[in-house]
């Protein structure tokens, strides 16, 4: 496990943390959703590293379409203060700038509060248009599931890794006229 700051820049390593370098291993990237320069950093130093060291899976814990979330409205992504059209989005801002080269692997994610703010649905349909792209939660009225877990059995031990969305816990402070 390599721990990377916003620069590329390596603050932790998988001796630190008592892990096996021949171990599973995972990439984790949150709030990623949009093109910017810090982000191409970001994403072409995690490729970097998933290239020279190896990367089983990634996972996205959040805010995976900024700024509003996805629609199945035709606005282009990337304007402030709309949400992002989710077959534009997914083609402008996760395959062509984070599901590249050596990230091309398995991802998983939760949702963020971002992407709760027009439509969340259409995030869990791109799964069928994409075998990468899993987020097995389900959103319905009445019968939600906010969390999941998947397991991994690399080298004969288990990992369980749980995926829950907190975002459903938080509570918009009502405004007062």
């Amino acid at each position: 496990l390599a721990v990377l700051d916003a620069y590329g820049t390596q603050v932790a390593n998988s001796a630190a943390a008592g892990v096996a370098a021949e171990g599973f291993k995972v990439l984790l990237v949150g709030d990623f959703g949009y093109q910017t320069p810090l982000a191409q950093t970001v994403s072409a130093s995690m490729a970097s590293y998933a290239g020279e060291h190896g990367v089983d899976i990634v996972l996205g814990v959040g805010d995976n379409v900024y700024w509003n979330g996805a629609s199945d409205d035709r606005d282009p992504p990337g304007w402030s203060g709309s949400s992002a059209d989710i077959d534009r989005w997914t083609t402008w801002a996760w395959e062509e700038l984070w599901y590249t080269g050596a990230l091309r692997k398995p991802w998983y994610f939760v949702l963020g509060n971002h992407d709760w703010r027009t439509n969340p649905q259409l995030e869990l349909q791109y799964a069928a248009k994409n075998k990468d792209w899993t987020i097995d939660m389900y959103i319905a009225s009445g019968s939600s599931i906010f969390w999941y877990v998947k397991r991994f059995a690399p080298s004969g031990f288990n990992i369980d890794i749980f995926f829950i969305d907190t975002s459903i816990w938080k509570v918009e402070p009502v405004k007062s006229g």
